[in-house]
């Protein structure tokens, strides 16, 4: 959490997405930074540095990418789910950008 609040988004999307991968007792702390890292993208203070963490860190694309997949069969209203297309055209797909 320590590099999320330090707007040090490379580090703590590396953090989510390992603790994800790892699962146990992990993924739930991981899940809960994931979170709380991409609510920074309502900040304009914050957007860009995160935006591009984000097209920089393929663990962190494949975690964005199971998080909206869970989004979208979630029966409940899930944190963030309304920014699932933005996600998917910023971030996901950034590589067709290049």
């Amino acid at each position: 959490m320590v590099a999320w609040h330090a707007h040090d988004y490379p580090v703590a999307l590396r953090i989510a997405a390992r603790g994800l991968a790892k699962g146990g007792e992990m993924r739930e702390f991981a899940a809960a930074l994931l979170v709380n890292v991409l609510a920074d993208l309502e900040r304009p203070e914050t957007r860009a540095a995160l935006l591009a963490a984000l097209r920089s860190e393929k663990p962190a694309q494949d975690a964005v990418r199971t998080y909206l997949g869970s989004v979208e069969t979630s029966a409940d209203v899930a944190p963030l789910a309304f920014m699932g297309d933005f996600l998917r055209e910023q971030v996901l797909y950034a590589k067709a950008r290049k």
